[in-house]
Order: C-alpha cells, then structure tokens, then sequence
C-alpha cells in the first residue's frame, strides 16, 4: 500500500472519527454520528493492518467502513427514517456491503457491491428530497460532499493513466472525501449558513462544463485516431484555448437553464428599477412590498442599528444582503449576512443626520442565489436613498405631530391656569364688589357714613382685583418685553439683586448679536430662564458677579430642529458648591426650554454654577 493512498486512507479515517465526535457532543444526527465514528475506526484500523502485512482481514474492515457503515451513515441522515420502507431501503444499502465484506478479496464482487450500493443510496437521496421537505437541507448538504468530492477525484483518476501515479491519485482522491463527514455536520449543525441549492446549482454547473471540457479533448483525440490524423502541439493549444474561451459563457448560460428550472424566473434588472421608483410612496412598509415584488425577493425589511424592525414584507429568512440607509448621503455599499448570528457582515455607523433615522435595508436572498447578484445591487443602490427619504418624512412628521401634541397641551394648562385665576381669584374677588355695592345703595340714604366705609371697601377690593388681572397678565407675558425688549426688561429684574445675606450681586449683561425680531415664545423661554437663574443665584450661592450671555448662532446645541438658536448662558463665580439638586427651579427652566423644542443643561463647575439653554428660532 502506497503512501499516498495511506495518506489519503488516514485523513478520510480521521475525519469521520472528528466529524463523528461533534455531532455525538451536540446530540444530533446520534445515530449517523455513531456510524461515522465507527466507520474512522474501522477505516483507521484497516489502513494499520495492511501496512502491517495483514492484508485479509485490513481489506474486510476496509469494505465494511466503506461500503457498510459510510451508506449507512447517509442512509440515517439527518435521522434515521420510521417507516417500513425506509427500513427496507436501509437493507437494500448495506446488503451489498455485508456480501462485500465476505468476498474482500475479489475486487469485482467488492466494484460490483459498490456500484448497487451506490444506486441505492442515490434512489434513497432522492426520494427523501422529494418526499421529506424537512429534512432537505440536510439531505443536500450531505449529497453535495459526496458528489462534488467524488466528482473531483474520478477526474483526478481519469487524468493519472501511470500505476503510479494513478495509487497516488487515488490516494488524494480518497483525501477529497473526507469533505464528506464535514459537509454532513454543517448540514445538520448550520444548514442555513448558506444556501445550499445555490451550492447545488453552481457544483452542478462547475462539474458539466469540467465535463464539457474534457470530452472535447478526449472526443477530438478519439476523432483523430480514428481518422488516422496526428494531434500536434499547435493543435491542442488552438483546442484549448477555444475550450477555454467557451468554458465562462457556457456555465453564465448554464446556470441561467438551472436557475430557471429549479427557482423560475429572474426578474428584469431594467424593469425592477422602473417599477420601484414608480411605485414608492410614503409608507415604508408598502415601499417595501413594491421592492420585494419587483425584485422577488422572499423577504425585505428596514431594521435600526439594535435589530429592531421598523418596517417589513415577506417571511424572513437566514440568507440576506445588507444595505446601510444614507444618513447624510447616498451610500452603496452592501453586505451579505449569510447566517442569523454571523456571517459575512459590515457595520454602519448607527448615526442620524437631520432627524433621519439610521437604519439597514435586509433584502433576503432567493433561493439559489448565494449573493446578491450585482444589476439587484444597483437597483437596491437606487432605492435606498428613496427609502432613507420616506423614513426622514416619517420621522419629521412624528416630531412634527409630537411638537403639535406639546403645543396643544400646553394651551390647554394654560387655559386651566388662566381658568383657575379667574375663578379662585378675581371671581371671589368681582362677587364681594358687587355685594359691596348694593350694600353701599341700601345704606347711602339712611346712613351715609357706613356707606361711605362700604365704598371703602369697595375701592380696595377693586384694587386686589387689578392687582390679580394684572398677575395674570404678567403670567402670559411679561409686559416688560413688550414695553422695554428683551434686554431691557433683564437689566429691569437685574437691578438691585442681593443674597441671601443682603449682599448687591453684580450682574454683567452681553447680548451677541441683534435680538430684533425674537419669536414671542422664544422671547418668553429666554425670559424666564435668565430671572430664575439669577434668582437662584441670589436665593443658594455666595456669587458676588452674574454673567448674562444672550447669542444668536446658526446651529443650536442638542436641539429638535436646525437653524439658527438663541443660546443663553448664565454664570456666576460662586466657587465650587455641592452638587445640584433638581428641584423646581432647575424644572421650570427645563420645562420652558422643551416647550420651544430646546436643549438645556444647568450644573456645578470648578469656578461657579452655569446655566445654559439653547432655544431654535424656527
């Protein structure tokens, strides 16, 4: 015995033992994984008794690993099958064998054996993909490693005619198959991995055009004996480069036959980009079913950076081509995720610009196909801005119809508070004037001195009620802004600020940039903030100096909407304090902040505290 066919003997040996192992551990396929480990012993071993001269009972263990417990593996794959047929199959696969075993020494008893073996475990194969439609992931998985493999080395058999060179041949032949015991764990373990069928198609393809290829040179050398003509060199170069120039055009058509006879037809790249464009409107999730029916894909779906689904058409499945969606701009690049929890995969940045939400467009691949092919990739290229666009509106409109939902509020708490006032306020207030008076009307004649104290009493209630109106009127806006603008009305309420203690607090007021033309609400919002930051200053911190900074910058900080922003910032050098505690104060500033769709943050620094809010113009 070779060698090479020791070799090649040894590394299939091992690999059944190995592939045996992990489907034992992981307590599937138990019974195919039993025969696979006992198939490597048995293989290893007849390898050891034939290097060691015992040639008899070496070439029985190697028949029965071969023509025995190998069928017999594939037979149970995935598992072994419960009806009285498949048990009567399974006689038909290993009889041949079990005969074999006992007439090792014939090599026509043990080629003939082979040969019905290998038919029966074929119609097997067969059946099982017709009849079993969950096991035939699987099915395929394992029938590809033994096809292709051993497609591989009948040709590598074919092409060696020396003695040997052919043992060493058939010892890499025997090397290939141990692709066998693998295929069959990733067929049971991860059998969506990848598109099997695509595998299918693509070995299939590969092996006619092989074929193809080298029947030309075989049938043209036969013609050529026949005829009684000389190949020369010159002749089989011309040969081979004419096969060789064939062999792409015929697997492209080829493969286009198949896909069309396993999977139907493709859709037209030209027309699936004309229907998409014409038929996107604004809901996401029927953009997505005029994406997934121009393209027949089985599955699309927008998915955020987490995983979420935003929006989805078809059934999922494992096998997917990823598109980031442009933030900011067009981005083609795509990614084949080829697996549920790995695979091939890029990344996104997870980033938003302008209110769009990040997200990924998961196309699901059809079957067959083990990527994405490249005109759909150009179209999905097209229609992933359009997408990114309808998720933009959407988020827009949300923001839009949150904001309206604020304002709507917000004009509601104010009517109750304004209806509050008037009734608890003004009303009791407005009542006992009345009183007053048609007392005062029915005292005035016969005693005009309680008359003249009743009306007394009326001009003071008057006064608490203008007082009250006037309150409320201070509520809703400050008539301040009105009378003095913005600055004035600050340098109005910064007059006079003392601690706690009495201590004159010094305040420092700079506007940066022209405040004309502030929205009224905007107005407000500045307002308020700055008195109850200065206020709070007043009332909680040992400062001696406020610095009020009033600007206009074209981008807000952290706000709802772009543009321009009216930031405001107030500092004060009251040194190094204890951490803020929110309390009224710092919610109320919040609060006037967030009802203009603005950012604001207040907190303890190194040199005092610092107040900053930026409120969007627009």
């Amino acid at each position: 015995m070779s060698a090479g066919l020791v070799a090649g003997s040894l590394v299939l040996a091992l690999a059944c033992l190995a592939c045996g192992a992990v489907l034992l551990h992981a307590r599937v396929a138990v019974v195919s994984a039993a025969a696979l480990v006992a198939a490597g012993g048995s293989g290893a071993l007849a390898v050891r008794l034939i290097a060691g001269g015992h040639a008899a009972p070496g070439r029985a263990l190697g028949v029965l690993a071969v023509l025995v417990l190998g069928p017999f593996a594939l037979w149970a794959y995935p598992r072994p099958p419960a009806s009285v047929a498949g048990r009567v199959v399974a006689l038909l696969v290993i009889a041949p064998g079990v005969f074999a075993v006992f007439r090792a020494g014939s090599a026509n008893s043990v080629a003939g054996a082979g040969l019905f073996t290998t038919l029966a475990v074929v119609g097997w194969v067969w059946w099982r993909l017709e009849r079993e439609p969950a096991t035939r992931g699987p099915v395929l998985w394992g029938s590809l490693g033994v096809v292709v493999p051993g497609l591989l080395g009948l040709l590598v058999l074919f092409l060696n005619d020396g003695r040997e060179t052919w043992i060493a041949a058939a010892g890499a032949a025997t090397a290939l198959m141990a692709a066998a015991p693998m295929a069959l764990v990733v067929g049971v373990l991860r059998p969506e991995s990848v598109d099997v069928r695509g595998l299918v198609v693509r070995a299939a393809v590969g092996g006619v055009v092989a074929s193809g290829y080298v029947a030309v040179f075989v049938g043209a050398d036969a013609a050529a004996v026949l005829a009684g003509v000389r190949m020369t060199a010159p002749a089989y170069a011309v040969l081979g480069l004419a096969c060789a120039l064939a062999v792409r055009p015929s697997a492209v058509v080829l493969g286009r036959v198949l896909d069309r006879l396993l999977f139907g037809d493709r859709p037209d790249p030209i027309a699936a980009a004309t229907r998409v464009a014409g038929g996107l409107g604004d809901d996401p999730a029927q953009a997505l079913d005029v994406v997934r029916d121009a393209l027949a894909v089985p599955w699309v779906a927008l998915l955020a950076p987490d995983g979420t689904p935003l929006a989805a058409s078809g059934s999922a499945v494992p096998s997917r081509y990823v598109v980031p969606l442009p933030a900011g701009g067009p981005d083609g690049a795509g990614r084949t995720d080829g697996s549920t929890d790995g695979g091939t995969d890029g990344s996104t940045d997870g980033s938003t610009d302008g209110g769009t939400p990040s997200a990924d467009l998961v196309v699901g691949l059809r079957p067959g196909d083990l990527t994405m092919p490249a005109a759909d990739r150009r179209v999905l290229d097209l229609v992933a801005p359009l997408l990114a666009q309808i998720l933009r509106a959407r988020a827009l409109t949300a923001a839009v119809q949150a904001s309206r939902g604020q304002v709507v509020a917000a004009v509601e708490d104010e009517r109750r508070r304004l209806r509050r006032d008037l009734h608890d306020e003004l009303g009791p207030t407005l009542t006992g004037v009345a009183f007053t008076v048609d007392a005062a009307r029915n005292t005035l004649a016969r005693d005009p001195d309680a008359a003249a104290g009743l009306l007394d009493a009326i001009r003071a209630d008057t006064v608490d009620a203008i007082a009250h109106v006037r309150r409320i009127v201070y509520g809703m806006r400050p008539p301040a802004l009105d009378e003095l603008g913005l600055l004035g009305a600050l340098r109005q309420q910064a007059r006079g600020l003392r601690r706690a203690d009495g201590a004159l607090v010094a305040v420092r007021l700079v506007a940066d940039g022209g405040l004309d033309g502030l929205p009224a609400a905007v107005e407000v919002a500045a307002y308020r903030i700055v008195v109850e930051a200065m206020t709070n200053v007043a009332r909680h911190a040992a400062a001696t100096v406020v610095d009020v900074t009033l600007s206009v910058a074209e981008h807000g900080s952290d706000c709802d909407a772009t543009g321009p922003a009216l930031v405001v910032e107030v500092v004060d050098d009251g040194g190094t304090g204890p951490d803020w505690v929110s309390g009224v104060g710092l919610a109320s500033m919040r609060e006037r902040a967030a009802e203009v769709r603005g950012s604001f943050e207040g907190g303890q620094t190194a040199a005092g505290g610092r107040v900053l809010a930026s409120l969007p113009l627009r």
